[in-house]
């Protein structure tokens, strides 16, 4: 949901390739459509979900820590392939 809500196009910026589009004097362009809000709403909700440094990285395995063995009741986590 943080990503969805910081990402320059809700605010009706161009985007291309996940950076944003400047024009030759170093200003943002605009879409033609708009955005869903405005720019300094935008930079204000930024600013508030800027990730904290001291924050842990969350889990990609999304029940690694709830799921059990049905037989023995062991934690079951999630363990990282190295076959690339």
């Amino acid at each position: 949901m943080r990503r969805i809500l910081i990402a320059p196009g809700i605010a009706g910026l161009t985007v291309y390739k996940r950076e944003l589009v400047l024009d030759k004097d170093g200003q943002r362009i605009m879409r033609v459509d708009g955005g869903l809000i405005e720019v300094p709403t935008w930079e204000t909700l930024c600013e508030i979900l800027k990730p904290k440094p001291d924050r842990r990285r969350p889990t990609k395995a999304l029940l690694s820590r709830v799921l059990r063995c049905g037989i023995c009741g062991a934690r079951m986590v999630r363990v990282r392939r190295n076959d690339h």
